[in-house]
């Protein structure tokens, strides 16, 4: 891969050079096709170890992809490249299945779920740099629900944003994470429990304005009576602070990427 430089930029394709915009480095990129055809890498001894490392891969992809679905509901404050830092600890998980065998290691994400909370979703506005305090979180027996608090929130002072916004709001999310192992009948990765993306539950607080008053936030959200989390799976919770610059009508100006998102807690 290289940068292209010049006066003369455009989108595109010429012979095996691609030619591309990236928005997020702001810079134009020339990448070039390469490298052994598949029926190559899918059968010859030598590649033995690049067909585990592609089996490998896939799972953490997959798991990636669950993770990404379980918080849909705030995956507009994210921004940047997050999903690479998410397949990344996807793969720092998976090494931490020692005895698993080379191309068939798990990913038993239930056991590592403090490692979460370090994922960053938004490079360009770090929730911790957005919001200065802490949520109180509690929760039920078996993470069946959980409880964020923030008493004594002065929004003027305590939300930081490089544009001006006069109305804000506090989203919660709480989903349930299943681990990817791999199964033999079927040979290939597959959810431990299958469909705990669509269990995830989201609570949201009315619009507030930017105040110098400080205000009591407490918001609860509850997993459905018949899709209580199994003991084995991550709880991961969420918050989000979503940003608006006025009111319209009954609506709010919040564009994509008006706020931030995180995971502050994983039960």
């Amino acid at each position: 891969m290289a940068e292209m430089e010049g006066p003369l930029h455009f989108k595109g394709k010429i012979g095996d050079l691609r030619y591309y915009y990236n928005r997020f480095v702001k810079k134009w990129i020339v990448a070039g096709n390469g490298g052994a055809n598949r029926n190559l890498i899918m059968n010859n001894p030598k590649f033995v170890h690049t067909r585990e490392c592609m089996s490998e891969f896939s799972a953490c992809s997959k798991w990636s992809s669950q993770l990404r679905k379980c918080l849909l509901d705030i995956d507009h404050l994210n921004a940047g490249y997050y999903m690479g830092n998410v397949v990344k600890l996807a793969k720092i998980i998976q090494r931490k299945d020692i005895p698993g065998i080379p191309g068939r290691r798990s990913i038993f994400s239930s056991r590592y779920k403090s490692l979460l909370t370090r994922l960053d979703f938004n490079s360009e506005h770090p929730f911790s740099q957005v919001l200065s305090y802490c949520p109180e979180l509690t929760s039920g027996p078996e993470a069946e629900w959980v409880t964020l608090k923030i008493p004594g929130f002065t929004s003027y002072y305590e939300l930081n944003w490089p544009k001006p916004f006069e109305w804000y709001r506090i989203v919660l999310v709480i989903s349930q994470l299943s681990d990817y192992i791999w199964n033999e009948a079927y040979m290939m990765y597959l959810p431990q429990y299958p469909l705990l993306e669509d269990r995830s539950m989201t609570a949201r607080s009315e619009w507030m304005k930017r105040s110098r008053n400080s205000v009591d936030i407490a918001l609860t959200a509850s997993f459905r009576e018949e899709a209580l989390p199994p003991h084995d799976v991550s709880v991961p919770v969420a918050v989000g602070v979503e940003l608006a610059s006025y009111m319209s009508g009954n609506s709010f100006s919040a564009a994509p990427g008006n706020g931030t998102m995180a995971i502050v807690a994983c039960l």
